[in-house]
């Protein structure tokens, strides 16, 4: 078994999802609705979404779409993304970048256990935990 978070982006997924790449690495694959047998009764700017993006890395799965409605598209309170970076130079890249045009909600610090935790919400909306 394994969990993939499946995020909604209303139509920022390409844009998302490859700069979650460009952060994370691994290999980004995109399936358009216009790839669907049935697509060709859809109109025109439906055919542009994008059904299912996959992000796949060595260590996990991160899944996102174009599709949804308003009820679904509304990340901001719901979850974080938790991220357990290898090293403490990884976790400082990974927060610096996955953070740029968005909102540092805790600052880089050592907490009561000795970890090294800070969060932020992306220029996505998304909410993200970084800890090492």
């Amino acid at each position: 078994m394994q969990l993939c978070a499946y995020l909604h982006f209303n139509g920022d997924c390409r844009k998302a999802m490859t700069f979650y790449k460009k952060c994370l690495g691994g290999r980004l694959r995109f399936q358009m609705v216009s790839e669907l047998p049935q697509s060709e009764s859809l109109p025109t700017y439906i055919k542009r979404n994008i059904l299912t993006a996959l992000l796949q890395t060595e260590y996990f799965q991160l899944a996102g779409t174009d599709l949804g409605n308003e009820a679904v598209y509304s990340p901001d309170k719901s979850f974080s993304l938790l991220l357990e970076c290898r090293s403490k130079p990884e976790l400082k890249r990974l927060y610096k970048q996955l953070s740029a045009g968005g909102v540092k909600t805790q600052l880089l610090q050592k907490n009561f256990y000795g970890v090294i935790i800070g969060s932020f919400k992306d220029k996505f909306g998304i909410n993200w935990v970084l800890q090492y």
